[in-house]
């Protein structure tokens, strides 16, 4: 009866043990989920502010482009005295600034063919061609009262940069203005990365 009895407590010690054994692994388990958990709830945290603050870059840009002179249109006027000076754009292109004598502008587009768009357009029906004693060719608008002689495309990176340099001079007045000026009569168009001189852009 005795040996019966060990024998019985020895089994419900064992029960016992093998039941908190079970405890402490559950709540090992239980711990380390939770800090898994809060990892990756930490994580998300992270992402969902990544993501808000590309969300407010991007909008912030959009709404600079949205509000630029030009980037939304393909047409840039601008009144300067009795002047009204019209510039035909590539579509997206941006306003920089602009002063009495040149206008700036920035593109995306390539070189080459933001100078076959100039070129079209100086030689379209809104322009006369002048000359002032050479073969020089000076574009002159009668309608807006303006001459367009020169027209750089410079290009950094991506980023081409277009400095339309134009006059308001009076028609009678130009070719004496020029003459004055010899930095004005190399060409009405230079493309000032590769120093190559395109005549009409």
């Amino acid at each position: 009866m005795a040996r019966k009895k060990n024998e019985k407590e020895k089994e419900i010690k064992k029960d016992k043990a093998e039941t908190t054994n079970e405890g402490h692994t559950k709540a090992h388990t239980n711990r380390k989920s939770s800090k898994y958990r809060k990892i990756v709830e930490g994580y998300k945290r992270r992402n969902r502010l990544v993501e808000i603050i590309i969300v407010c870059i991007v909008l912030v840009l959009l709404f600079v482009l949205a509000c630029n002179k030009t980037f939304l249109k393909t047409n840039y006027t601008q009144k300067v005295g009795n002047s009204e000076i019209s510039i035909d754009l590539p579509r997206f292109t941006y306003f920089v600034k602009s002063d009495n004598k040149k206008i700036i502008f920035k593109t995306l587009r390539k070189s080459t063919n933001t100078r076959a768009f100039f070129q079209d357009f100086l030689e379209s029906d809104k322009f006369d061609i002048y000359y002032c004693g050479d073969a020089t060719p000076y574009y002159y608008n009668s309608e807006g009262k303006y001459f367009i002689y020169n027209i750089e495309v410079k290009k950094a990176f991506a980023i081409k940069t277009v400095t339309v340099n134009y006059s308001t001079v009076d028609l009678n007045l130009f070719c004496n203005t020029i003459n004055d000026d010899s930095s004005d009569t190399e060409s009405p168009v230079e493309d000032t990365q590769s120093g190559e001189i395109n005549e009409g852009v």
